[in-house]
């Protein structure tokens, strides 16, 4: 029952994420995910039933380990999908900034640079705070180690 509740709450929580999320990427790789973990914990419960009324159920094992395996996979790729679409949103921002930045040699007098400045500047605090924000939390390390760089 707690395994069952915990694999609700993720599905829940992930359908969640891709309706307010315009990444199309994320739209596509997360439902997939979503019905692995779901799928495998089906296979649980009917472990459950099948090693309760006979313990010693080769069926009730190969549920139990397909179960835990399916379970562990599709929340690692749930967990792995929700990381790829954050780093393209850091990787969106990043861009963004650098777009801004390709201006610069056009700038000829005080004035537009002082606009410059100020159009950048919030450009520069949001790509500064999603990095801040995710470099300690992403699944895949390597990633939140390029951001630390």
């Amino acid at each position: 029952a707690v395994v069952k509740m915990a694999v609700d709450n993720l599905v829940k929580v992930g359908y969640d994420t891709i309706r307010q999320s315009s990444d199309q990427l994320l739209k596509r790789d997360m439902p997939p995910a979503l019905v692995r973990v779901e799928e495998a914990s089906v296979f649980l419960q009917d472990a459950v039933k099948l090693l309760s009324q006979d313990p010693s159920s080769g069926i009730g094992r190969k549920k139990l380990i397909d179960g835990s395996r399916g379970i562990l996979q599709g929340t690692s790729a749930v967990l792995v999908t929700f990381d790829m679409s954050e780093v393209r949103k850091i990787v969106d921002c990043c861009k963004a900034v650098l777009e801004m930045l390709n201006t610069v040699p056009q700038i000829t007098n005080f004035p537009e640079l002082a606009d410059f400045v100020k159009n950048l500047t919030p450009g520069m605090a949001q790509m500064i705070k999603e990095v801040d924000e995710r470099q300690e939390v992403l699944v895949i390390k390597s990633h939140a180690e390029l951001l630390q760089r």
